[in-house]
């Protein structure tokens, strides 16, 4: 919690949770202006019931914040400004939440502002917002993904 990380090298990711259960991931800035230290802000793998919020991820090459085989997990009230990818993505992790977080100025090929991918069915995304121009239109994608509920997200121009 409470962590400042800008423009590493040795990795792909700026914090990385694998194979647990409860993480937390709060209150962090992380960055990458060189575009060469990593490749995604947050990413949590086979971590089931786990919590990103209050995170500040900005100007990362590929997706903001990503969750994989993390079901039942939320992410909420972060700011993800310019992912060169999906600001906030779920693959294989069913029954998540995304709410209240702020995501803006894709950079390159952005395809969505988030993204339910690859069997993260039954996931929740209501009360974000969007402030910028993901793959023309997109900004919730649920793309390999059945019964996400997307409610009050707000594309602001």
């Amino acid at each position: 919690t409470g962590n400042q990380i800008h423009d590493w090298t040795s990795n792909t990711r700026g914090i990385g949770v694998d194979m647990c259960r409860y993480a937390l991931i709060a209150h962090n800035t992380i960055s990458s202006y060189t575009g060469i230290g990593t490749t995604v802000g947050v990413s949590c793998d086979d971590a089931e019931y786990s919590k990103v919020q209050g995170n500040h991820v900005f100007s990362v090459p590929s997706n903001g914040i990503v969750l994989t085989t993390c079901p039942e997990s939320i992410v909420s009230n972060n700011i993800v400004d310019e992912p060169g990818a999906t600001g906030i993505a779920f693959s294989a992790s069913p029954r998540c939440v995304a709410t209240g977080n702020n995501i803006d100025n894709p950079n390159g090929g952005a395809s969505a502002a988030i993204g339910f991918f690859s069997a993260s069915d039954n996931g929740v995304a209501v009360g974000n917002r969007n402030g910028g121009s993901f793959g023309g239109t997109q900004n919730v994608n649920t793309s390999g993904s059945t019964g996400v509920t997307i409610a009050s997200n707000n594309t602001a121009s």
